[in-house]
């Protein structure tokens, strides 16, 4: 019979960013019901869009020797959710706070948690430190650029807001952009008559 794969012991995987990266992957593979590894790597071969994980690759991300690819990663997450018929993409932590005294307000997923700690451990970022803040995602139309798309609903020009190629902005008016000089220009002087009673150029 084929050893149980187990999480590794601290002098094996000391405390630290790994570990709890792997503690977390290990979590979903206790709640599929500790799948043999080469079902796990099946499971990641019939993902659509995603790359195929090595057995031996499924291994050591569960015991912490290797942090492999953000694709491999989620392979590995999404196979073990199907397998337990689970969705990556549910919550995290339980709404009822009183059973582990989080946050309820915390809509944190699962695949946005081990995301985090997949970022952690290889920034070596340990448990509680001051994480960087990355900026709200903006959702603009379909092939709009952010700056653009706000500009559209502001009804607004912003410097940044370049308009496509041969498209003139709203009530754009070339004349109103057109400079002012700087300087009085003077009128046209009126032709002289010469001989011939015609208006013409002064010969030289």
């Amino acid at each position: 019979m084929p050893q149980m794969l187990r999480m590794p012991s601290k002098a094996d995987l000391p405390p630290g960013p790994k570990r709890e990266f792997a503690t977390e992957l290990m979590v979903h593979f206790r709640e599929a019901g500790r799948p043999r590894l080469d079902r796990i790597a099946t499971a990641t071969s019939e993902l659509p869009d995603a790359p195929s994980v090595s057995r031996e690759t499924v291994r050591r991300l569960l015991t912490g020797q290797t942090l492999s690819s953000w694709e491999k990663v989620d392979a590995v997450l999404r196979a073990l959710c199907q397998l337990c018929g689970q969705d990556p993409e549910r919550r995290r932590w339980p709404a009822d706070t009183s059973s582990w005294g989080g946050d309820e307000d915390d809509d944190t997923t699962c695949w946005e948690y081990l995301f985090q700690l997949w970022n952690d451990a290889i920034d070596e970022v340990e448990s509680g430190a001051q994480r960087p803040v990355p900026p709200p995602r903006s959702r603009p139309e379909q092939g709009v650029p952010p700056a653009a798309a706000a500009a559209q609903e502001e009804d607004l020009s912003p410097w940044f807001a370049v308009p496509q190629q041969g498209v003139l902005p709203a009530g754009y008016d070339p004349q109103e952009e057109a400079p002012s000089p700087s300087f009085p220009v003077p009128a046209s002087a009126p032709l002289k008559e010469y001989e011939g009673g015609c208006a013409q150029e002064p010969p030289f």
